[in-house]
């Protein structure tokens, strides 16, 4: 009977260990994968930027085929904002009220 419940216990000890290594590896996953999202939104949002300084007369943004393009960044940038939880600033929010 001492036999078995020391066995049990040291399975148990084993699966705690083995569960701990499986938590920190999903937390560091989790981490890695919010830090690229946030990337992913900075890099939208200064392709937005980018975009409008060179369009500074607002004549590709007006058209109908490209400033597809502009809207579709913007929303690009809210989505990822959503999803983070961010707020926006105030540039991209008054530029998507315009819609």
């Amino acid at each position: 009977m001492t036999i078995v419940l020391a066995s049990l216990a040291g399975l148990g000890i084993i699966g705690c260990i083995l569960l701990g290594f499986v938590v920190r590896n999903l937390i560091i996953q989790n981490v890695e994968l919010t830090d690229f999202a946030e990337y992913g939104l900075e890099r939208a949002y200064e392709t937005y930027k980018r975009l409008k300084e060179l369009d500074s007369r607002g004549a590709f943004a007006a058209d109908d085929e490209v400033g597809v393009t502009f809207k579709e960044i913007l929303y690009t940038v809210r989505d990822y904002a959503e999803f983070l939880g961010v707020e926006l600033e105030k540039e991209i929010d008054d530029e998507l009220q315009k819609e």
